[in-house]
């Protein structure tokens, strides 16, 4: 297989305000294709305070569209509980996740 150099830049900016954070970024790469642009959008809320839902959306050149909905349950203080689903060309995968962040 043939690995060539490549160059990806992405800018983006995030806010957070009290139980709300939404941003968004956008990026160029000429690793798979040339020049191909990313947008992403996201944007989460803290239902409660150890509970946060979150929806993110990426366009791939406008060729590809993902679409992203998550949930994670904080408890103790590190454990988590993560759940989500995950939409590329009407297809759904869906995971789930229980770990530690430290």
């Amino acid at each position: 297989s043939n690995v060539s150099d490549g160059t990806s830049v992405t800018i983006g900016a995030l806010h957070t305000a009290d139980r709300l954070a939404f941003g968004g970024s956008v990026g160029q790469s000429d690793f798979v294709g040339p020049n191909i642009t990313t947008v992403r959008l996201m944007a989460s809320y803290d239902v409660l305070p150890a509970l946060t839902i979150t929806g993110d959306y990426l366009n791939i050149e406008s060729l590809d569209e993902v679409f992203a909905l998550s949930a994670e349950y904080r408890f103790g203080q590190i454990g988590f509980v993560q759940a989500g689903v995950t939409s590329l060309r009407g297809d759904e995968s869906y995971d789930i996740g229980v770990g530690v962040k430290f």
